[in-house]
């Protein structure tokens, strides 16, 4: 059953219309910078300010789509908020954005809503294949 929830999820995020995800992208390049880039870095190279004390270091963010599709999917939204991040394997320093951002506005829906902002100013940045 999640997995028809997640695939649903996907059709209609490809099925968003262009420039619902261009003004998305917009306002998501300046959440990436608020939220992201000071462990991703700027250009979300890896390279952020504070990456060298981060363990496991931040990895770049310009190469997603080898792992979450293309467009950038609910499965990115599900792990960056916490709903999908797998904990088995040690400890990571990275917030689950999903309590930070819920916490922060006071509504999970703004909060998941600032998440897909960002995930769509990522896939107008991720490498060419």
């Amino acid at each position: 059953m999640a997995r028809d929830a997640r695939e649903e999820a996907r059709k209609q995020a490809v099925a968003k219309p262009v420039q619902e995800r261009v003004d998305h992208a917009e306002a998501g390049r300046a959440e990436y910078v608020r939220y992201c880039s000071a462990c991703h870095g700027e250009e979300a190279d890896g390279n952020g300010p504070v990456a060298n004390v981060l363990s496991p270091r931040p990895p770049a963010l310009t190469s997603l789509r080898k792992k979450f599709g293309k467009p950038l999917s609910t499965d990115l939204v599900a792990f960056v908020s916490g709903t999908s991040m797998p904990r088995a394997h040690g400890t990571s320093d990275m917030p689950v954005w999903g309590k930070v951002l819920r916490e922060e506005t006071g509504d999970e829906r703004t909060g998941v809503d600032l998440l897909w902002q960002i995930v769509h100013y990522l896939d107008c940045i991720q490498t060419k294949e």
